[in-house]
């Protein structure tokens, strides 16, 4: 419950750009929330994706960009060949 109290205020409060990430509980539901809410006018993102698989996942949510905790080639390559923000 306090993730999207905590992503509202955050663009209540200005943000343009926001992430949720993959290890909060309901992420991708979160994600897909907001992505409708604010189309166009925030840009909204997934992080701590570990594969391809969540960056598919993430990307299928609405996600409009991908973070990794790390360099991860295998989802680099993934989201470079279908021009997605990683």
């Amino acid at each position: 419950d306090a993730c999207p109290k905590a992503m509202q205020a955050a663009i209540d409060g200005g943000f343009k750009i926001c992430e949720f990430t993959l290890t909060t509980p309901d992420c991708l539901e979160h994600l897909a929330d907001f992505r409708q809410k604010y189309d166009g006018d925030v840009m909204i993102g997934c992080g701590t994706i570990l594969s391809p698989e969540d960056a598919e996942k993430a990307i299928d949510a609405g996600s409009e960009f991908i973070i990794t905790p790390v360099m991860l080639p295998d989802v680099i390559e993934w989201c470079a060949a279908r021009n997605i923000v990683c």
